[in-house]
């Protein structure tokens, strides 16, 4: 239970803030700009209960996803494209589904105006700054080994599997690396 707590509060943490007006606010998602206001300290606490109820069934649906897929059609290495298709799918509602459900968050709280300019690079700066200062270390130094992972194996690839996980590997290494030095070189 205290491993999902940790969890819990490494995703809750870059979602509350104090604005430049003093007042306590919800941003329910990295990828938009919107700001909510929080009324008070009980309206954050239920906050983060229904986070943490959400965190731990994201998890427990993700895994089922997975331990199933593996159950009947064996390693990633064996499956074929329409298993992975249908995996990819799977994982697509799952994120919708998700979205939704964090909308339901905000019910009954007052929009608040946004400090960074919106949209997707705006949001996703404002996330990485508000992130405890050890993960934007963990980035910046573990993102580029990814890159260079991902790199490496784009040129030993011997199988689809392993094409598909190094091309997958640069880009997200490179959005590390991004979140490590917007978090660290923004620093409040």
């Amino acid at each position: 239970m205290k491993i999902l707590s940790a969890l819990t509060d490494l995703v809750a943490a870059p979602l509350f803030r104090t604005d430049t007006q003093g007042r306590r606010v919800f941003l329910p998602s990295a990828m938009s700009a919107k700001r909510y206001v929080v009324p008070n300290s009980a309206a954050e606490q239920l906050l983060r209960e229904r986070m943490a109820r959400m965190v731990a069934i994201s998890i427990a649906v993700s895994l089922m996803l997975i331990l199933g897929t593996m159950a009947m059609f064996g390693s990633p290495r064996e499956w074929t494209g329409p298993v992975w298709l249908c995996i990819t799918a799977a994982f697509v509602l799952h994120f919708v589904i998700n979205l939704k459900l964090g909308g339901t968050l905000t019910r009954g709280l007052s929009e608040g105006t946004p400090e960074l300019p919106p949209g997707f690079l705006g949001a996703m700066q404002d996330q990485a700054v508000a992130w405890p200062r050890w993960m934007n270390w963990l980035q910046a130094v573990v993102g580029p080994m990814v890159l260079w992972g991902g790199i490496l194996g784009y040129d030993t690839a011997a199988t689809r599997y392993d094409l598909i996980l190094s091309l997958l590997a640069v880009p997200l290494g490179c959005l590390m690396i991004a979140f490590g030095l917007a978090g660290l070189l923004t620093r409040r």
